[in-house]
């Protein structure tokens, strides 16, 4: 896994499979998901985009076939709220 701890990132593309984050901060980022591992703990998320590829994006395709997501998650933004605790 990476570990990427105290960071700031800012209008990157982030991929978040087999990543960890303690205490960071992802601002205006391009946030890519397929599927595998992570964790983030004391860490906000503010203003990003989500791309979810590989197995991630078959999940999304079932759930929007089966009615479960009503909305395509390629426009899911992120929007600036005060960071929480662990999830």
């Amino acid at each position: 896994m990476h570990h990427f701890r105290n960071r700031t990132i800012t209008n990157e593309v982030v991929t978040l499979d087999y990543a960890e984050f303690e205490n960071c901060q992802l601002t205006d980022c391009q946030i890519q998901y397929g599927g595998g591992e992570f964790a983030m703990a004391k860490s906000s998320v503010l203003g990003c985009t989500f791309h979810f590829v590989g197995a991630a994006k078959r999940t999304i395709d079932l759930l929007k076939y089966l009615g479960i997501l009503q909305s395509d998650p390629q426009n899911w933004r992120v929007l600036p709220t005060a960071p929480e605790q662990d999830r």
